[in-house]
């Protein structure tokens, strides 16, 4: 057992980490030459960066379908905001990172971390009963919003029970184990799932803009083959 949580913490830890930072740096790099290429491709080049920023942001809080879905919005604001948080600034997990990388920074103090990931969890499974309630949302979803969302909410509750053992019902090393190893899954496959939304947002939102910005000529082209060229439209 105790083998089994050195290896998840050790060795399987560092791959974990080390193939997401690299499958992120590819992600990060095919966007941008997708934009370069949308870029080059497109008739006009000028980009509004403020208006970009602003509606980037706008995707960001929690109020963006307020009149039909204020409720899922917040949910998914809340969850988001200790699935990026208590990974990066939990005491115990900067040691970790410390450990690994041999770069440490400031933790969030105590009851922090421990509010926050209690809000994960109780956001989790609102949006787990959420999308089980919505037949739309039951519709739309595929394999990985099935799969990711209680497998965040189980390493969160995990991890909370393993900073708090005197509340755990199964012994720490299990916990540990369980917790370690769903943390390390998560980290492996976040380059390649949807997770890597987080990271990808801000550069996808200048892909998009400029991927939809039409190749110069190209307007007159269509007219052409509707053979209304030279016809007011």
């Amino acid at each position: 057992m105790d083998n089994l949580l050195e290896l998840a913490r050790g060795p399987l830890f560092r791959l974990a980490f080390a193939l997401m930072i690299l499958g992120t740096m590819r992600q990060v790099i095919l966007t941008i030459i997708g934009y370069l290429e949308a870029r080059k491709k497109a008739g006009d080049k000028n980009i509004n960066t403020g208006g970009l920023a602003i509606e980037t942001i706008k995707w960001l809080v929690p109020f963006r379908y307020v009149k039909k879905r204020g409720l899922y919005s917040l949910t998914s604001f809340l969850f988001h905001i200790g699935l990026v948080l208590v990974p990066i600034f939990f005491a115990g997990h900067i040691r970790l990172w410390a450990g690994a990388i041999g770069i440490t920074w400031p933790a969030l103090p105590g009851p922090i971390s421990d509010w926050l990931a209690l809000l994960t969890v109780v956001s989790g499974i609102g949006l787990i009963a959420g999308r089980l309630w919505n037949s739309r949302s039951r519709a739309l979803s595929r394999f990985q919003d099935w799969f990711f969302t209680p497998m965040i909410v189980l390493v969160f509750i995990t991890g909370y029970l393993a900073a708090h053992p005197q509340s755990s019902p199964i012994g720490y090393r299990e916990v540990m184990i369980v917790h370690v190893l769903g943390a390390d899954l998560i980290m492996l496959l976040l380059p390649f799932s949807k997770l890597i939304h987080c990271i990808l947002l801000p550069f996808s939102r200048y892909v998009n803009d400029m991927g939809w910005r039409f190749v110069s000529g190209s307007g007159e082209a269509v007219l052409a083959d509707l053979g209304k060229e030279g016809k007011p439209v």
